[in-house]
């Protein structure tokens, strides 16, 4: 991490310099953040996976290590700018949202995210499990999951097998924004053949 480490902290020297704030990822629920309107990491409150503009590519990180989210953060916004990004650090906040989508029914304002990027090591909900959840889902089943981890072979074979594309975590970040890259531009063709509004 160290190289990450480096860049975040001339990133943050450069926001002092300019004015800018610390990134928050303080929030209720699941709060998008609005990459070019709002300094990277501000989280924008009271907002919901299905509010804002339909044609923005939606992302939801779950991992516990706030260095991880914040490196990933920056690997996206430069991936795709104009994303919103919705990270947490315990798997219960999207076990509960996939839980509360209703499985049927009508109606414009229901949306899935675009992507969804895991870690299987999380603390409170084991990551295959919440795989296991999503895949379950009707309406989430076919939403595109990338496993960022580092768990042993025997693990990530369990994530395949419920169709996740699995990587193990890099150790440098020019690699983890060229992850970024192939990882957005993959959902973005899947997504063409399932809409994520239903």
């Amino acid at each position: 991490h160290f190289l990450g480490c480096l860049i975040l902290r001339r990133a943050r020297a450069g926001r002092a310099k300019q004015g800018g704030s610390r990134p928050s990822e303080r929030g209720s629920g699941f709060s998008p953040c609005r990459s070019r309107r709002a300094t990277l990491g501000t989280v924008r409150r009271g907002a919901s996976i299905n509010d804002g503009d339909f044609q923005t590519m939606k992302i939801v990180h779950v991992e516990d290590d706030p260095i991880d989210r914040r490196l990933l953060r920056e690997a996206l916004r430069r991936a795709e700018p104009s994303a919103s990004l919705c990270q947490r650090g315990d798997g219960e906040s999207l076990l509960r949202l996939v839980r509360e989508t209703p499985c049927e029914g009508t109606g414009r304002r229901w949306q899935r995210p675009d992507l969804i990027v895991l870690d299987l090591g999380l603390p409170d909900v084991d990551g295959l499990s919440l795989l296991s959840v999503i895949r379950a889902h009707p309406r989430w089943r076919k939403c595109p999951v990338v496993v960022l981890t580092s768990q042993g072979s025997d693990r990530q074979d369990a994530a395949r097998r419920f169709g996740a594309s699995v990587h193990r975590k890099p150790h440098l970040f020019r690699d983890l924004a060229g992850l970024a890259r192939q990882v957005v531009a993959r959902a973005r063709l899947k997504n063409l053949a399932a809409p994520t509004t239903q």
